[in-house]
């Protein structure tokens, strides 16, 4: 097994970089959030870190309450995408190379489109 590729890594901190720029529209750090993100170890030993993960971000996004084609839609900015942004590296460091190109179609062009769609934008240099 080898590691992520240096572009699925990219893509990864080009999510950190949108998630820091969220629009300032949206409460920073409150108190109440369903952002809890990190992978539950009874799950990994039980199903695996794959289902650990997805079970994580379908729990905090709440995808169960998305009709068929709605995005994700970010609730808040702050600090806790830092837990989300460490989650992902741990998970894709974990997966095997064959599930990078699912993990990246699945959640990770996912987030990145919705944290676009909601105005994020990253200046470049």
């Amino acid at each position: 097994m080898t590691g992520p590729s240096s572009e699925l890594i990219s893509r990864i901190h080009h999510l950190q970089r949108l998630l820091e720029h969220l629009p300032n529209t949206l409460p920073l750090n409150p108190e109440e959030s369903n952002y809890h993100f990190g992978l539950d170890t009874d799950f990994i030993d039980d199903e695996g870190v794959w289902y650990a993960f997805n079970r994580n971000l379908e729990v905090c996004f709440e995808t169960h309450k998305l009709r068929n084609g709605e995005t994700i839609v970010f609730q808040e900015r702050g600090d806790r995408y830092n837990a989300l942004i460490t989650m992902m590296k741990t998970t894709v460091k974990a997966l095997p190379t064959k599930e990078h190109t699912f993990f990246r179609e699945v959640w990770l062009e996912r987030l990145i489109k919705a944290a676009e769609l909601q105005g994020s934008k990253v200046l470049t240099k």
